[in-house]
């Protein structure tokens, strides 16, 4: 077992403990994972992180820019069981997990086309992976006041916080 007092020293007690326990929770859930190897994708680091802030937020509704061979969605789907879930990738043909659930609709259109006016941005999470587009998609998010997950960035009620 990790020291939380080494591994998480800026953060107050109670937060290492709970951390810890989402790691644990998070590590026999990675075990299973359906992409073993998602070189140029979602590594531990980077799914944990995304699984600490789905715990921690629970939206109903998000959307991933950038799915890669799928494993993003996987996680998504494993962690909230009933959420809507939009994942978009300009090359759908990468994805090697492909959901069969109803509440997961791809795209391959461009971020700012898509309509949400359906969903309450109380309740919603935009998780942001593309590299070449990430400005344009956030500065759309940022419009559309919804809360955002960037790699190691979360805009949240227009409050940076930023992930070590």
């Amino acid at each position: 077992m990790l020291d939380p007092n080494k591994f998480f020293k800026k953060s107050k007690i109670e937060n290492r403990y709970r951390i810890l326990n989402y790691l644990d929770e998070f590590n026999k859930l990675y075990k299973n994972r359906p992409i073993k190897s998602n070189k140029g994708g979602m590594m531990f680091p980077q799914m944990f992180g995304l699984f600490y802030i789905l715990k921690i937020l629970k939206p109903k509704f998000v959307v991933e820019s950038g799915i890669w061979k799928g494993q993003s969605t996987w996680l998504i789907e494993k962690v909230l069981h009933n959420a809507k879930v939009i994942s978009i990738d300009v090359k759908l043909d990468k994805r090697e997990y492909i959901s069969k659930s109803k509440n997961v609709t791809y795209t391959n259109k461009d971020f700012k086309s898509l309509n949400f006016k359906n969903f309450s941005k109380k309740n919603s999470l935009v998780f942001l992976t593309t590299t070449k587009t990430i400005l344009i998609e956030l500065f759309s998010v940022i419009s559309l006041d919804l809360k955002i997950f960037c790699l190691t960035i979360i805009i949240h009620q227009m409050k940076v916080i930023v992930i070590h």
